[in-house]
Protein backbone atom coordinates (compact mmCIF):
# COMPACT_ATOMS: atom_id res chain seq x y z
CA UNK A 1 0.00 0.00 0.00
CA UNK A 2 3.18 2.14 0.64
CA UNK A 3 3.99 2.08 -2.72
CA UNK A 4 0.73 2.73 -3.88
CA UNK A 5 0.27 6.10 -2.39
CA UNK A 6 4.16 7.12 -2.93
CA UNK A 7 3.63 5.90 -6.92
CA UNK A 8 0.40 7.88 -7.03
CA UNK A 9 1.87 10.88 -5.35
CA UNK A 10 5.05 10.65 -7.95
CA UNK A 11 2.51 10.30 -10.96
CA UNK A 12 0.16 13.56 -9.92
CA UNK A 13 3.51 15.73 -8.99
CA UNK A 14 5.12 15.07 -12.54
CA UNK A 15 1.41 15.56 -13.74
CA UNK A 16 1.21 18.45 -12.97
CA UNK A 17 5.01 19.26 -13.48
CA UNK A 18 4.65 18.51 -16.84
CA UNK A 19 0.95 19.56 -17.24
CA UNK A 20 1.99 23.56 -16.12
CA UNK A 21 5.11 23.84 -17.10
CA UNK A 22 5.46 27.66 -15.84
CA UNK A 23 4.06 26.55 -12.48
CA UNK A 24 6.00 23.41 -12.35
CA UNK A 25 9.35 25.56 -12.57
CA UNK A 26 8.44 28.53 -10.00
CA UNK A 27 7.51 26.04 -7.06
CA UNK A 28 10.40 23.19 -8.28
CA UNK A 29 7.96 20.49 -8.82
CA UNK A 30 10.21 18.41 -10.61
CA UNK A 31 12.35 17.81 -7.18
CA UNK A 32 9.16 17.09 -5.39
CA UNK A 33 8.48 14.19 -8.24
CA UNK A 34 11.70 13.15 -8.28
CA UNK A 35 11.23 12.72 -4.11
CA UNK A 36 8.05 10.86 -4.85
CA UNK A 37 9.74 8.58 -7.54
CA UNK A 38 12.48 7.90 -5.48
CA UNK A 39 10.48 6.93 -2.80
CA UNK A 40 8.68 4.72 -4.81
CA UNK A 41 11.92 3.16 -6.40
CA UNK A 42 12.79 2.23 -2.70
CA UNK A 43 9.72 0.51 -2.19
CA UNK A 44 9.15 -1.51 -5.28
CA UNK A 45 12.92 -2.59 -4.45
CA UNK A 46 11.07 -3.72 -1.40
CA UNK A 47 8.57 -5.35 -2.55
CA UNK A 48 10.32 -7.46 -5.04
CA UNK A 49 12.99 -8.67 -2.30
CA UNK A 50 10.36 -9.15 -0.22
CA UNK A 51 8.35 -11.40 -3.32
CA UNK A 52 11.85 -12.98 -3.48
CA UNK A 53 11.74 -14.02 0.07
CA UNK A 54 8.80 -15.59 -0.33
CA UNK A 55 6.74 -12.84 1.24
CA UNK A 56 3.71 -11.34 0.19
CA UNK A 57 3.27 -8.53 -1.86
CA UNK A 58 0.59 -6.66 -0.48
CA UNK A 59 -0.59 -8.18 2.56
CA UNK A 60 -4.50 -7.79 3.25
CA UNK A 61 -4.95 -8.08 6.77
CA UNK A 62 -7.52 -5.27 7.88
CA UNK A 63 -4.39 -4.41 10.74
CA UNK A 64 -1.69 -4.17 7.82
CA UNK A 65 -3.81 -2.13 5.09
CA UNK A 66 -3.98 0.42 8.16
CA UNK A 67 -0.61 0.47 9.21
CA UNK A 68 1.04 0.20 5.07
CA UNK A 69 -1.29 3.14 4.54
CA UNK A 70 -0.41 5.54 7.47
CA UNK A 71 3.14 4.62 6.57
CA UNK A 72 2.19 5.52 2.93
CA UNK A 73 0.53 8.80 4.40
CA UNK A 74 3.84 9.52 6.10
CA UNK A 75 6.09 9.05 3.96
CA UNK A 76 4.42 11.74 1.08
CA UNK A 77 4.19 14.20 4.34
CA UNK A 78 7.99 13.79 5.04
CA UNK A 79 8.54 14.50 1.04
CA UNK A 80 6.77 17.76 1.32
CA UNK A 81 8.44 18.90 4.22
CA UNK A 82 11.86 18.04 2.30
CA UNK A 83 10.46 19.63 -0.55
CA UNK A 84 9.75 22.83 2.08
CA UNK A 85 13.08 22.84 3.30
CA UNK A 86 14.78 22.85 -0.24
CA UNK A 87 12.42 25.98 -1.16
CA UNK A 88 13.39 27.63 1.52
CA UNK A 89 17.20 26.95 1.37
CA UNK A 90 17.57 27.84 -2.66
CA UNK A 91 15.21 30.65 -2.36
CA UNK A 92 17.67 32.10 0.60
CA UNK A 93 20.69 31.36 -2.03
CA UNK A 94 18.99 33.18 -4.88
CA UNK A 95 19.67 36.58 -5.12
CA UNK A 96 16.93 39.26 -5.35
CA UNK A 97 16.70 40.41 -9.01
CA UNK A 98 16.76 44.13 -8.68
CA UNK A 99 16.53 46.41 -11.23
CA UNK A 100 17.96 49.91 -11.16
CA UNK A 101 15.50 52.64 -11.24
CA UNK A 102 14.32 54.25 -14.76
CA UNK A 103 15.93 57.23 -14.02
CA UNK A 104 19.45 56.84 -13.26
CA UNK A 105 21.50 56.43 -16.54
CA UNK A 106 23.39 53.85 -17.64
CA UNK A 107 27.34 54.08 -16.41
CA UNK A 108 29.57 55.85 -18.90
CA UNK A 109 31.89 54.03 -20.95
CA UNK A 110 35.70 54.55 -21.46
CA UNK A 111 35.62 56.35 -24.20
CA UNK A 112 32.63 59.04 -23.79
CA UNK A 113 34.88 61.38 -21.49
CA UNK A 114 33.87 64.60 -22.64
CA UNK A 115 37.12 66.78 -21.46
CA UNK A 116 35.90 70.02 -22.23
CA UNK A 117 32.33 69.98 -21.03
CA UNK A 118 31.03 71.38 -23.93
CA UNK A 119 29.01 68.04 -24.91
CA UNK A 120 30.76 67.28 -28.02
CA UNK A 121 32.46 63.85 -26.21
CA UNK A 122 35.05 62.56 -28.93
CA UNK A 123 34.74 64.51 -31.78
Amino acid sequence: MTLLITAVAAIITGGFRLGFPALGRRVCLGVLALIYAGASLMWCVDAVVGAWQGRPVIDTGADALRSESLLGVLVVGLGLLAWGVYLVVTRRRRPASVSPPASVSPPAQVGDRDPQGDGDAGR
